[in-house]
């Protein structure tokens, strides 16, 4: 097995590991959907599916030990940072390729292997995509409530440790998918777009993403992270820099996304 792997070549590994991730991934929502409702949550309990006997009074039951919160949580972390770690750690995937340049903080005129004019130029970047991000969602707020609709709230459910942790999960993941096609189109334009068409593939796959459509309520969280994820692609081609587009999304699952207090009267129009 090892003499197959080696024979298959930096590309090959590389198309490997990403179709063990993209598979996990798909069967890992799929049975989420049928034994669990999904794991977006968040769904009209009169819209949400029946659960299936036996298989899913067993779920109910370990979903209510006091283990299934880390249990949950190890899962998660195994896939989005063990996958690509694995992946990095057997050659199959390069640290330029993900954005990554250098292991020292500081070296010379260097931060993290980019340059300090690259930071600047990348930083200018990062402030252009954040308030081009907060504009649509302050342009898109003042038509709902024109319209007399419910604006789409741009805070994401969750304590703000989790939207954080996930923003990190979400940037490694989205970078080790663009990793690959940018390695075998050995094109940085192309391969992050074929990257980013993989990731929204993965979630068009998922059908917890399009039941939360179905709801204002759970469609924000939904609508917010795809254009997270558009930014980021935009971004990372520009600058080619993995910690830029992270602080982004931290930022935006943050700082950003923190609830502010409204007054009455609006609280009660919302």
């Amino acid at each position: 097995m090892r003499e197959l792997y080696v024979e298959l070549g930096y590309e090959g590994q590389l198309a490997a590991w990403l179709t063990v991730s993209f598979s996990l991934y798909i069967l890992a929502s799929q049975l989420a959907w049928q034994f669990q409702w999904g794991l977006a949550g968040g769904h009209s309990d009169l819209d949400q599916p029946k659960r299936q006997e036996g298989m899913g009074r067993w779920i109910d039951h370990v979903r209510d030990q006091p283990f299934a919160p880390w249990m949950r949580g190890s899962i998660r972390f195994i896939y989005y940072l063990g996958i690509p770690f694995l992946a990095a750690t057997s050659g199959a995937i390069g640290a330029d390729l993900a954005g990554i340049r250098g292991t020292d903080w500081v070296q010379g005129k260097s931060i993290q292997g980019f340059l300090r004019e690259d930071w600047a130029r990348g930083l200018g970047l990062a402030a252009a995509a954040l308030l081009a991000m907060w504009g649509v969602w302050l342009i898109s707020r003042s038509l709902s409530r024109h319209a007399r609709l419910t604006p789409l709230p741009l805070r994401l459910p969750g304590p703000t440790w989790q939207r954080l942790l996930d923003a990190l999960y979400d940037q490694i993941h989205w970078a080790f998918y663009r990793s690959g096609p940018i390695l075998w189109l050995n094109d940085p334009y192309w391969g992050v777009f074929a990257g980013l068409a993989l990731v929204l593939l993965e979630a068009a796959l998922n059908p917890a993403h399009w039941w939360a459509f179905k709801d204002p309520k759970t469609a924000a969280p939904a609508l917010t992270q795809l254009g997270i994820a558009w930014i980021s692609a935009l971004l990372f081609l520009e600058t080619h820099n993995l910690w830029l587009t992270i602080a982004v999304h931290l930022v935006l699952v943050g700082p950003l996304g923190w609830k502010r207090p409204q007054p009455a009267q609006e609280s009660a129009g919302a």
